[in-house]
């Protein structure tokens, strides 16, 4: 169900529920919910409720009726609005009615018992089954939960789903509650510590390491990869050569002939020979008749008329080409014996330093392109709140009642909905209103200030963030208004004028009575720099006020 709770002004907490049909707020009697504060018309605004929209109306009221900080004269609710009534702000909520819900004839005249046996508020940022005209709970109260009865048991295999998906939620929200109450706020407080510029920039610079480091895994399985082919590539190829050319003595039983001399012994190769059929050495002549170390490789070529190569269990890659002679008895080429090599991908692997080099590299190009997207990343966050500061600043001076800045993203637009509700509030308010009030008076006489000096001005808060600048400045230093208005000193390209603020400030800051002076050249002539500093009705410095005049190098002024 929808409903309309209060927020501020003498009725601050409660809960207006809306059933389908028409509602009137105002301070008149004859307005279902009353509100009796001042500002507010004897009928202000009217809410009707369809079965798949609320309106809003307003009443011709005297002082208007602001949606989302916005003046409307009619407009579609939805979920999370807010609503002021001259400067009485409501939101729109949804209720969970367990009870018999009061109607209008109840609340009207009494605006406390429309809040009469309704439940806690759904936010709008909190899971609520709801719809126009009622709302429903998880789980209702009239239906027993089945699992937590005990009767698993007799519910059969069935219920296994249910209760492992209830596990998992359970499961889930426990991670969601360490993340939001543990992890969060800690990651929050480094903004506190270091600025949030350094930050972001922490966090990009540990994403770019863990992405560098990750990247050397399946780089080091695709080169192993390659290195074990290309072994097998060798092997295989020493192997045919040393087949080819003791095919001969072979085929002629000419022991003698037999030799691994002829084969170009590559890098890598730790091991030739040949073995007969019975898997006994051939050549070299030194080894003739003795067991290869290679036993279960020997064995695996036994009779096998196709080439054949193999990762040994040390690592080293075998290869065997069989010699084929005719066999009378079978009628086909049998294997008299194997020309075996034994090779050791170790001289193509990379050693410590090709990786670390590699590493390198690649954490370089890591960092060329993280840096172009810190870059972007940060100046997209920073872009929506600079130009929100510029707009409430131009809104407060100009007593504007909204500040518009176009940025898709909810979070921020929720901030701007607020902001606008308040500047439309404080444009309503009246003379009880004085202290703010006269905090834009006070604004708008230092603007004329400024607009009244006749030498290039500036105005810098005492956060060090440039307020206002009259167009003398403007034209002196050739920076336009809307590149430093609302950023801070830093950013005045200028490093030289840089310096001298701040150091004038600190003086102003130590003596807030007394114009401190310093000179600065701009553009091959010598200015004089006069800071004043504007204290607040407390007391405290406000703001800092720089004019820039010429200096006078006529005679007298040299002497």
């Amino acid at each position: 169900m929808w409903a309309l709770r209060v927020l501020n002004g003498p009725l601050a907490g409660q809960v207006f529920s809306l059933q389908p049909g028409k509602h009137r707020f105002g301070r008149g009697p004859a307005c279902q919910f009353q509100i009796q504060a001042p500002g507010i018309s004897k009928e202000h605004m009217e809410i009707t409720v369809l079965a798949d929209k609320i309106i809003l109306t307003d009443l011709r009221s005297s002082n208007g009726t602001y949606l989302n900080g916005v003046r409307v004269q009619g407009g579609l609710l939805k979920m999370g609005d807010k609503i002021s009534l001259h400067n009485i702000l409501l939101d729109v909520v949804s209720i969970a009615s367990r009870g018999p819900v009061p109607n209008a004839s109840t609340a009207k005249g009494t605006p406390g018992a429309a809040q009469a046996n309704l439940p806690a508020v759904h936010y709008p940022n909190q899971p609520a089954a709801m719809g126009m005209g009622s709302a429903h709970s998880v789980q209702s109260e009239a239906m027993p939960n089945f699992y937590d009865s005990g009767n698993y048991s007799s519910a059969g295999p069935a219920a296994a789903a249910p209760q492992f998906g209830n596990s998992v939620g359970r499961s889930w929200g426990k991670v969601e509650k360490y993340v939001e109450d543990v992890l969060l706020p800690g990651i929050y407080h480094l903004a506190h510590i270091f600025e949030f510029k350094h930050v972001i920039m922490g966090f990009v610079a540990i994403y770019i390491v863990m992405v560098a480091l990750l990247s050397m895994i399946p780089l080091y399985t695709i080169t192993s990869e390659s290195i074990t082919t290309e072994s097998k590539r060798r092997a295989i190829t020493v192997a045919r050569s040393l087949a080819a050319s003791n095919e001969r003595s072979i085929r002629n039983n000419d022991i003698d002939g037999f030799s691994t001399e002829t084969v170009i012994r590559e890098e890598g190769i730790d091991d030739i020979y040949i073995v007969s059929k019975e898997g006994n050495i051939l050549a070299p002549h030194e080894r003739m008749g003795m067991q290869p170390r290679e036993v279960s490789f020997v064995r695996a070529v036994k009779g096998r008329t196709r080439e054949y190569v193999e990762s040994l269990l040390d690592g080293r890659i075998a290869a065997a080409v069989p010699i084929l002679v005719f066999d009378p008895e079978l009628q086909q080429n049998s294997a008299k014996a194997h020309a075996i090599v034994v090779y050791n991908p170790g001289s193509l692997s990379f050693d410590d330093g090709r990786a670390f080099s590699l590493f390198m590299q690649v954490l370089s190009l890591a960092l060329i392109a993280g840096g172009v997207l810190f870059f972007f990343l940060y100046k997209l966050i920073e872009y929506p709140f600079r130009n929100l500061n510029i707009e409430l600043d131009a809104a407060l001076r100009e007593r504007r009642d909204n500040a518009s800045v176009q940025f898709n993203f909810p979070v921020f637009q929720a901030l701007t909905t607020n902001v606008n509700s308040l500047l439309a509030r404080m444009a309503s308010m009246k003379s009880d209103d004085a202290v703010i009030v006269g905090k834009g008076s006070r604004d708008q006489e230092l603007t004329n200030l400024l607009k009244l000096i006749g030498y290039p001005t500036i105005l810098i808060s005492r956060e060090g963030v440039i307020s206002r600048l009259n167009p003398g400045f403007e034209a002196l230093t050739q920076i336009p208004s809307d590149r430093l208005i609302g950023n801070k000193i830093s950013d005045i390209p200028d490093p030289a004028m840089q310096q001298n603020f701040v150091h004038l400030m600190n003086q102003s800051t130590t003596n807030m009575n007394a114009i401190n002076s310093d000179q600065l050249e701009i553009g091959g002539h010598l200015f004089q720099l006069n800071c004043q500093a504007i204290a607040s009705a407390s007391g405290d410095i406000e703001y800092f006020l720089i004019t820039i005049s010429p200096v006078d190098t006529g005679e007298s002024g040299a002497a």
